[in-house]
């Protein structure tokens, strides 16, 4: 590997936390005008309800694996126009000392939530969104990242994600609630094939301890539950995300004695950098971790 791409390698996260961060949106028109929406921004809206809050770069990426072709300065005018008009929330996380982030943040507004009412379209998970602090947010975002990869890698057009989808046992069969969990990036197959959970975790031990208590209650919940009242595929894969490698390597030394507890999950690690380093495959990026 040359210099280059070991400094494009070890470059800080973009999804990196920061102490006391805050998610500011950017300044829009008071009311806005509404728009006749073409089918470009359609989809633009579409997305970005799928994906709960997106960058750019990850939109841009999502849009051409659905086969919308377009230009950047294209998407760069209609995210603009959107944002301006409050169909998008265009957000920066911005430090205590002022400094703002090098991307913006997206999310729908009120009148693209109105849009997908008027087209008969769900609004996913409203409540969750307006809840999540900036570190939620940005776990989100490498979420949605590695999520994109995996799919860009396969060229699977069978294949789909979901940004924070709930799993849990039918109540029915249990006589105490409790048994679910939260992935915050889901992928599945529909013609077979592998599944993945997608987790990222940021700098901290209550971050460590959240992802031990899911993949805890992720073994519990496809034990009582099974693979197809889960609409899970039995080869499944936990992609445990860290901001970067050293941060991985810390995480695969806390799991390497834990694989075996894990009778339904293959567990696995990346960072936030090596996910999108396309120089190298997708088994590269993606580390296995051994005793399954």
């Amino acid at each position: 590997m040359s210099n280059n791409q070991l400094t494009r390698l070890e470059l800080r996260s973009p999804f990196a936390l920061y102490g006391n961060e805050s998610l500011i949106a950017e300044k829009s028109e008071e009311f806005g005008h509404f728009i006749e929406l073409n089918e470009f921004q359609a989809e633009i809206i579409k997305a970005v309800n799928i994906m709960l809050f997106t960058t750019r770069q990850l939109l841009k990426k999502y849009l051409t694996i659905q086969g919308i072709h377009f230009s950047d300065k294209m998407l760069t005018k209609q995210l603009k126009r959107l944002s301006l008009h409050n169909y998008l929330s265009k957000k920066s996380f911005v430090s205590l000392n002022g400094r703002k982030s090098g991307f913006m943040t997206y999310m729908l507004d009120r009148k693209g939530k109105g849009f997908l009412r008027h087209m008969g379209i769900r609004i996913k998970l409203e409540g969750y969104i307006n809840e999540k602090t900036p570190g939620e947010v940005k776990k989100i975002l490498a979420a949605n990242q590695v999520a994109i990869e995996i799919i860009i890698a396969g060229s699977d057009k069978k294949m789909y994600f979901e940004t924070a989808r709930i799993f849990l046992v039918n109540e029915k069969r249990l006589k105490a609630n409790g048994h679910l969990f939260r992935a915050l990036g889901f992928i599945n197959n529909e013609d077979g094939g592998k599944s993945y959970f997608i987790q990222p975790v940021r700098n901290g031990q209550d971050d460590i301890e959240e992802l031990l208590d899911k993949l805890n209650r992720m073994e519990q919940v496809i034990q009582i539950a099974g693979f197809s009242e889960l609409n899970i595929q039995e080869d499944i894969t936990v992609i445990v995300v860290a901001e970067n490698k050293i941060e991985m390597e810390h995480i695969e030394k806390l799991l390497e004695n834990k694989q075996k507890i894990y009778s339904h999950l293959q567990l696995a690690t990346t960072y936030d950098r090596l996910i999108i380093f396309e120089d190298l495959p997708l088994e590269k990026r993606i580390h296995l971790l051994p005793g399954k």
